[in-house]
């Protein structure tokens, strides 16, 4: 067993450069076990060689290992950073036109691109187009949920709740759905 879980965690670290220690046994196994249920590491091993269901099962593995830990409005003092107003005196002055870009890599679930987009926006006061916001990550599933844009309270509470209220609708469900402006500004890929 112990084998193959290190060719496992060797795997992990060629598809997505995250290192697994032997202290982090622990936490590839409860990984590999809520990605292939009822799979103990040499079977998920040859699992992985089934065209059929390989690929897919490793990136449940992928979804599974990557930390996905964000919301809007993480890292203000990073967000500070950005010289927004620099760039808005920029593009008055006549400078390219094309839009300002951004990347925000592992971006997870979207919070932090749509941050930025946000960001953009206030400082900016853009319409769609001037801004182009690039969210990657590895994980296909926080992707997806990048894409949808509907987020829990968790994720929206270092928000003002002026800037939510404008950015952000409430739906039913108590979640919040990203405004289709704010959504024009950010598009997401799967990079690692």
């Amino acid at each position: 067993m112990k084998g193959s879980l290190d060719q496992v965690a060797s795997l992990v670290r060629r598809e997505t450069g995250i290192a697994l220690p032997a202290s982090r046994e622990d936490a590839l196994l409860t990984a590999l076990r809520r990605a292939a249920p009822g799979t103990d590491a040499a079977s998920f091993l040859r699992a992985l060689a089934d065209p059929a269901q390989g690929g897919q099962l490793l990136g449940r593995l992928i979804d599974e290992v990557t930390v996905q830990e964000t919301f809007f409005a993480r890292d203000v003092h990073q967000l500070r950073v950005i010289p927004w107003a620099s760039l808005r005196a920029w593009r008055a002055r006549g400078g390219p036109g094309g839009p300002v870009r951004v990347w925000s890599a592992g971006c997870a679930t979207g919070e932090e691109a749509y941050t930025l987009a946000l960001e953009a926006m206030l400082a900016l006061g853009v319409s769609p187009g001037p801004v182009d916001v690039l969210g990657t990550d590895i994980s296909a599933a926080a992707l997806a949920a990048a894409a949808a844009g509907r987020y829990g309270e968790r994720a929206v509470r270092q928000l003002d709740p002026g800037v939510r209220e404008r950015y952000l609708t409430r739906q039913p469900d108590g979640r919040y759905q990203v405004t289709a402006q704010l959504r024009a500004l950010a598009r997401f890929r799967q990079h690692n």
